[in-house]
């Protein structure tokens, strides 16, 4: 499994199927189901191609829902993001929200909102805005929103940054400092989201 994963990643997706497809063999593992229907090559090369394969990617989460798929944790359970859509150059909000819709049929845990639904309307409060992130360290991440971080005026925003442990550089420790809080967040899904939701942020970037 840790193989196919790690190949996966590399965009080796040959390999990836067939390490996959031998550790589905050994233990049978929905995580891996989803694993299956999400390989997606990074770049495709028109159109047509970027239809063919979202359709095929849409049929399998079909049969996947249809088959009564459920997790708990679809953070540890599946470990893989919808992120490469973004690369194929095509609008891809209708299949972001199949997606999405197959996820929260297969763990209605992830709707139940924890969160205040409304922003205080006292003008006088400074408004809490969460922000949450596994990448704020030396990455594309942390660089295009340090200066949002840095910047927002105090006069008006509280700034929290929820981080995950791991590397901790030059730019994780001037996002630290850019930040009026930072909290190290647990790495299971429902502890990390009571967590955030602990502190009553009005938003959550």
């Amino acid at each position: 499994k840790s193989l196919g994963m790690a190949l996966q990643d590399q965009g080796e997706l040959d390999g990836a199927e067939s390490n996959l497809r031998k550790a589905l063999n050994i233990r049978w593992d929905r995580g891996i189901e989803v694993r299956l229907a999400m390989l997606l090559p990074t770049v495709l090369n028109s159109r047509s191609q970027v239809k063919k394969v979202w359709e095929e990617t849409t049929n399998k989460l079909d049969l996947l829902e249809k088959d009564g798929i459920a997790f708990q944790d679809p953070h540890k359970e599946v470990g893989v993001t919808s992120f490469l859509f973004a690369y194929h150059g095509v609008n891809d909000l209708k299949i972001q929200k199949r997606l999405a819709s197959f996820y929260t049929k297969a763990c209605p845990e992830l709707v139940k909102s924890q969160y205040r639904n409304t922003l205080r309307i006292d003008a006088q409060d400074k408004i809490n805005i969460a922000f949450v992130s596994k990448h704020f360290f030396s990455h594309t991440v942390a660089e295009l929103n340090q200066g949002i971080i840095q910047h927002l005026p105090r006069d008006r925003f509280n700034v929290t940054l929820f981080r995950f442990p791991g590397r901790k550089d030059h730019m994780a420790k001037q996002l630290n400092g850019a930040a009026d809080r930072v909290i190290t967040l647990p790495a299971e899904l429902t502890r990390a989201r009571n967590a955030i939701a602990e502190h009553s942020p009005d938003i959550v970037f």
